[in-house]
């Protein structure tokens, strides 16, 4: 959701305001967050265990409940360029990677329900950007060919694998 909102918003507030900075979450965001944006395991459980290390002195649901909507500021720009692309009578897919609650959040909260055909979300596939699997995954449930794929991403490193199959980005 890098590409449709305003990102990293969360990590600017977790130091000023609680005194949380990177390089303290970093273990967690490495190691244990990937299993939660692959559907292997449950954000709830897996940061609650990181928690009272970083000092924070609320609950994991808080935490997230935080998280989410410090970053739930939407690049209008953006969602006037899906839109136009939808007017040209094209399909729209949001492809990123997510935990379950994160894409839930994306999905109603901030109504992308109502701004995407589609969704491929990483926790959902197994899989996550960049692995290759995830581009095949959706290139194989969008049944287009690969060429026929337009990707925007805000990250080069996604990027790369998408044109290796083929996709337009």
């Amino acid at each position: 959701d890098g590409v449709m909102c305003e990102a990293m918003r969360f990590a600017k507030i977790l130091e000023s305001r609680f005194g949380i900075s990177r390089e303290m979450t970093a273990d967690f965001f490495t190691e244990r967050f990937p299993l939660s944006l692959t559907g292997h395991e449950d954000i709830l459980n897996s940061i609650a265990e990181f928690l009272p290390s970083w000092g924070w002195t609320g609950s994991p649901s808080d935490f997230l409940s935080l998280w989410f909507h410090s970053e739930k500021e939407l690049r209008p720009e953006m969602i006037a360029l899906v839109g136009r692309i939808k007017n040209l009578g094209l399909i729209t897919g949001l492809a990123t990677n997510q935990e379950p609650r994160r894409a839930t959040f994306l999905k109603s909260e901030m109504d992308f329900e109502g701004v995407f055909d589609f969704f491929f979300i990483s926790s959902e596939l197994g899989a996550m950007k960049p692995q290759s699997e995830f581009y095949e995954i959706v290139t194989h449930r969008l049944g287009l060919m690969p060429e026929e794929i337009l990707f925007i991403d805000d990250e080069y490193r996604y990027l790369v694998p998408a044109n290796a199959i083929g996709w337009a980005t």
